[in-house]
């Protein structure tokens, strides 16, 4: 649903399957790796998560 409006239903459904959603996403990954940013000036992996929107 990127780029448009949410309901208050979406975005509560969005917010309650995120916690699993990003352990998924980065199981495996050690700490070094989602600090990491990959060029310089980019934003890490921790830094996306940090300022997601739904």
């Amino acid at each position: 649903m990127p780029g448009g409006s949410y309901s208050m239903e979406q975005v509560l459904t969005i917010l309650g399957e995120s916690p699993a959603r990003i352990a998924e996403l980065t199981a495996g990954l050690a700490p070094s790796q989602l600090h990491a940013n990959p060029e310089p000036g980019e934003w890490s992996a921790n830094d996306v998560l940090a300022h997601a929107e739904p």
